[in-house]
């Protein structure tokens, strides 16, 4: 198999978002912080504000503050609310 192929093999689609969307942060910094295993590493929720590139987004806050720094997609993944999930718990004796 030649490189190219392998490559393009491994290349995943990224998620293009519209204004509005739901999303959470990737924490980058956390990521090779071994020390602090089980702290989060996603942040958020946040909001996309304006789209720069189908794949750069500006970002604000749930409370309207706006985040400077151009985000990448590969930071973000799709936030999902759970305002309608119950929880079931089935006892049976």
């Amino acid at each position: 198999m030649k490189q190219k192929e392998y490559h393009d093999q491994r290349i995943t689609k990224t998620i293009e978002y519209q204004i509005g969307d739901k999303v959470l942060l990737y924490h980058a910094e956390k990521e090779k912080h071994y020390s602090r295993k089980f702290d989060k590493k996603w942040k958020g929720s946040y909001y996309i504000h304006y789209i720069i590139r189908k794949d750069v987004y500006r970002l604000r806050t749930i409370n309207g503050k706006f985040l400077t720094t151009p985000i990448n997609t590969v930071l973000l993944k799709p936030y999902y609310d759970r305002q309608n999930w119950t929880p079931s718990i089935i006892i049976t004796d």
